[in-house]
């Protein structure tokens, strides 16, 4: 995601998702999604200023109107794996 100010510095973020399904704090089949900007580092627990959201399908039961949370962010990452995937790779260039 980007977004301009009125200046020509350009902001951006850099978020990022860990989907866990299966066991999770003890329970089993759960389906939680992190999300935010949150990196996984010391650094980022310690000092950063991030964001991180977790989401726990689980909690909702059985609830069937729409598809969870975790099951779109699920599509979303094999969209995105498709989509890389079909993209041209680089080639390693010769050593002189």
């Amino acid at each position: 995601m980007h977004s301009e100010e009125r200046s020509d510095t350009l902001k951006s973020t850099h978020s990022k998702y860990l989907l866990i399904e299966g066991t999770y704090n003890g329970k089993i089949d759960q389906k939680i999604v992190f999300t935010g900007s949150h990196p996984y580092t010391k650094s980022a627990l310690t000092t950063n200023d991030e964001a991180l959201l977790k989401w726990d399908d689980s909690a909702l039961g059985n609830v069937s109107h729409t598809a969870s949370v975790y099951t779109n962010y699920r599509y979303n990452f094999w969209a995105q794996r498709a989509a890389a995937d079909a993209q041209p790779q680089p080639q390693p260039q010769p050593q002189p």
